[in-house]
C-alpha cells in the first residue's frame, strides 16, 4: 500500500485546520496556496496528473496572483484581523467537511479497481470509439478535444468570467487613487 497520499491528506487537513486559525489575512492566503500544492500533490500521487496542472495553475497560481494582487490595493494586509470566533467557526466547519468528505469515501471503490463504474461505462467506449469517431491519434486529446469540448469551454468561461470580476472590482476608483475598502 502506498502510503504517501494518506500522508499528504493528513497534510492538508493539518493545513486547513491552520487556514481556519490564522488570523492575518495576508497568511490565509499564503497557507491556502501551501494547501492548494498538497492537494497538487496528492493529485499527482494518485496519478491524476491533468488535475494537478490545473490545480497547480487555477489553485496555486493564479488564485495566489489574485488575493496578493486584492491585498495590495486595500492596503496593508496585517491591518485586516480575522475575529477569534469567526476562526473558531472556520475551524469546525473544516472538521464537519472533513468527516463528511471521509464517510462519503467509504462508498468510493478501491483505487485501480477493475470493476468501478468508471472502468466499465465510460472507459471502453472512449477507448473504442475516440480514433473511429474523431481521426484523433492520441486517445487523452481526443477525449479531452472531442467529447469533453463542453466541459472544457464551460470551465473557461467560469475562469475568464471570475478574472473578469476580479479585475472590474481591482479597476474602480480614478487612477492613482486607492479603492474604498
Amino acid at each position: 500500500m502506498n502510503i504517501l497520499p494518506l500522508v499528504l491528506a493528513a497534510l492538508m487537513v493539518v493545513m486547513a485546520l491552520a487556514i481556519a486559525g490564522v488570523s492575518g489575512v495576508f497568511s490565509a492566503v499564503v497557507y491556502t496556496s501551501i494547501f492548494s500544492m498538497l492537494s497538487v500533490a496528492l493529485f499527482t500521487a494518485l496519478h491524476a496528473v491533468d488535475v494537478a496542472l490545473t490545480e497547480a495553475a487555477v489553485g496555486a497560481g493564479i488564485s495566489l496572483v489574485l488575493f496578493v494582487s486584492c491585498l495590495a490595493s486595500v492596503g496593508s494586509a496585517d491591518s485586516v484581523v480575522i475575529p477569534r470566533r469567526r476562526q473558531l467557526l472556520a475551524a469546525a466547519m473544516a472538521v464537519v467537511l472533513a468527516v463528511l468528505l471521509g464517510y462519503g469515501s467509504m462508498d468510493l471503490p478501491a483505487l485501480g479497481a477493475a470493476q468501478s463504474a468508471v472502468h466499465t461505462h465510460l472507459s471502453p467506449g472512449y477507448l473504442e470509439q475516440t480514433r473511429q469517431l474523431l481521426e484523433i491519434p492520441n486517445l487523452v486529446t481526443g477525449i479531452l478535444a472531442g467529447f469533453r469540448g463542453y466541459d472544457t469551454l464551460g470551465e473557461l468561461i467560469v475562469i475568464f468570467t471570475a478574472g473578469v470580476g476580479v479585475l472590474s472590482l481591482l479597476g474602480r476608483g480614478t487612477a492613482g487613487s486607492k479603492p474604498p475598502v
